[in-house]
């Protein structure tokens, strides 16, 4: 909790600093146009990222990393069905991935939802034997 203190401190804030009582997770909740303002203009972040991002330049000894630090943020492992799950917000993205696994000999599966895509189902046998 202390960093949070530090940065409501220097951002001259007084918004309190709340806990989750089920997680015990401290957050602070910040509300600022001119925030808003300079995280988009200096940093390039946009709204409704997830569905506009695109797949990243990756050399290839480093693809296989890179999908398993994409899987660690938005990926899950059904084990009663035996098989992983990538889901995104980004078409462009998750079909480039599909097409990055697809090249990596798994067979994969794509579907879209809503608000959301998921796909490249893949059999854990094969990823033991492929990613390992």
């Amino acid at each position: 909790m202390y960093i949070l203190e530090d940065i409501r401190k220097e951002i001259g804030s007084e918004q309190p600093i709340y806990k989750n009582m089920k997680t015990g997770v401290h957050f602070l909740t910040l509300n600022s146009k001119i925030m808003k303002e300079d995280i988009m203009t200096i940093h390039g972040v946009m709204p409704n990222k997830s569905s506009q991002i695109k797949f990243p330049e990756v050399p290839k000894e480093y693809m296989s990393h890179f999908i398993r630090g994409y899987f660690d943020g938005d990926g899950y492992i059904n084990y009663h069905r035996y098989f992983i799950t990538f889901v995104g917000g980004s078409e462009v993205f998750m079909v480039s991935l599909r097409n990055e696994i697809n090249n990596l000999g798994f067979e994969t599966n794509f579907t879209m939802h809503d608000t959301y895509y998921r796909g490249i189902k893949v059999h854990k046998n094969a990823i033991r034997q492929r990613l390992a």
